[in-house]
């Protein structure tokens, strides 16, 4: 397991963060994922064997939103 926090451009709501949450939580692997407007940021804990840091970046930009950094 990895718990990693990433930095997300343009999520200035509660809705952006329910709507990134959702699209990591369709990956498999994907234990937790917490969205927090405040730090614009979404903290993931991911099973390393199923998931990547790759694909939870791929899914936040499929949802329509940039990852910093």
């Amino acid at each position: 397991m990895k718990e990693l926090e990433i930095k997300v451009a343009g999520m200035m709501c509660e809705t952006c963060a329910r709507s990134i949450e959702q699209s990591v939580r369709s990956l498999s692997g994907i234990i937790e994922v917490q969205g927090i407007v405040e730090s614009q940021s979404v903290i993931v804990t991911l099973d390393t064997v199923v998931a990547s840091v790759d694909k939870v970046e791929e899914a936040i930009e499929a949802a329509g939103y940039d990852v910093v950094g």
